[in-house]
C-alpha cells in the first residue's frame, strides 16, 4: 500500500544514509555486547580454581563426652568420627574412632599434630582407631600415658568419604590437666584428595602452606605403642620402663 502514495512511501523506506547507520549503530552494540561477555567468562574461568578448591572450617567451642560426642567434619548429618572410652580391667583407653573407611593419624596414638603439618596422602593416617591416652589403675595409683596430656590447640589429622571421594580433614583439640577434651574447630579440604594444612581456616591459595620439619617429633609421637600386659603388671617400675625403651 505505501508503494503506491509517493508520500508514505518515502516515509515507509528508510534512506541509504539511514540503513548504513543503523547497521553501524547495530555492529556496535553487538561487538559491545561479545567483549562483556568474553570478560565474564574470563572472569569465571580466573575464579574457577578458587571455588573449586577451599578449605571449609567449623569454629566450635564444645566439651567433648566420650561414647557420646561425634564429629560430623562436612556438617552434613552424617558423623564421620567419634569419641570413644573403652577399657578391660585396670587399663582405660580414650581414643578417636573413625566410621566406615575413614581414617586417622597416628600409629596407636593419635598424634597431637601442631600447627603447619601438611594433611594428605603421605600422611601417617590408618583406617582403625587412635588413642589419646591410656589410663593405667593400680594399688600405687593411677597413669596416664599418650600425647594428648595437658595441651594446648592440637590438631589430630583426619581422612574421611564424600560420595567415595577421599577428603583431607583435621579437628583441632584442647586437653586441660584434668583431661577435659574440648573441641575447639574443625576443617576439612573440599576438593577430593588435595592435601591442607592444619591450622589453616580458610583460603585456596594457603592450603599448600609450608611443611615444618617435624620429622623428628613426629617420629617419637608415631614411636609409641600400648605397653605389654606384663609391664602393666610391674606397675609404675613396668611403665619407667616402657617409656625408657621408647625413647631408644
Amino acid at each position: 500500500m505505501y508503494d503506491s502514495d509517493p508520500i508514505l512511501g518515502k516515509l515507509a523506506q528508510p534512506s541509504t544514509t539511514d540503513q548504513h547507520r543503523h547497521n553501524q549503530d547495530f555492529e556496535k552494540h553487538l561487538t559491545a555486547y561479545m567483549t562483556a561477555a568474553t570478560a565474564t567468562a574470563l572472569g569465571l574461568l580466573a575464579l574457577a580454581p578458587e571455588a573449586m578448591a577451599d578449605v571449609i572450617f567449623t569454629p566450635t567451642n564444645q566439651t567433648v563426652v566420650f561414647n557420646k560426642t561425634r564429629l560430623d567434619l562436612n556438617n552434613d548429618g552424617i558423623p564421620d568420627f567419634g569419641f570413644v572410652a573403652s577399657g578391660l580391667g585396670h587399663v582405660f583407653d580414650q581414643m578417636v574412632w573413625p566410621f566406615k573407611s575413614n581414617q586417622v593419624w597416628g600409629r596407636y596414638f593419635a598424634t597431637a599434630l601442631p600447627p603447619g603439618v601438611t594433611i594428605g596422602p603421605n600422611g601417617r593416617l590408618a583406617q582403625h582407631f587412635q588413642v589419646l591416652w591410656q589410663t593405667f589403675t593400680n594399688s600405687e595409683g593411677t597413669n596416664f600415658i599418650g600425647p594428648w596430656q595437658n595441651v594446648t590447640d592440637r590438631f589430630v589429622g583426619l581422612s574421611f568419604k564424600i560420595n567415595g571421594e577421599t577428603h583431607f580433614g583435621w579437628a583441632r583439640m584442647s586437653v586441660n590437666s584434668n583431661f577435659v577434651v574440648t573441641l575447639t574447630g574443625y576443617a576439612y579440604e573440599s576438593t577430593p584428595n588435595m592435601p591442607l594444612v592444619t591450622g589453616i581456616t580458610h583460603g585456596a591459595e594457603l592450603n599448600q602452606g609450608p611443611q615444618l620439619n617435624l620429622k623428628k617429633s613426629l617420629d617419637e609421637q608415631a614411636s609409641l605403642r600400648a605397653p605389654t600386659l606384663g609391664l602393666l603388671a610391674t606397675g609404675a617400675d613396668g611403665l619407667t620402663v616402657w617409656r625408657r625403651e621408647d625413647q631408644v
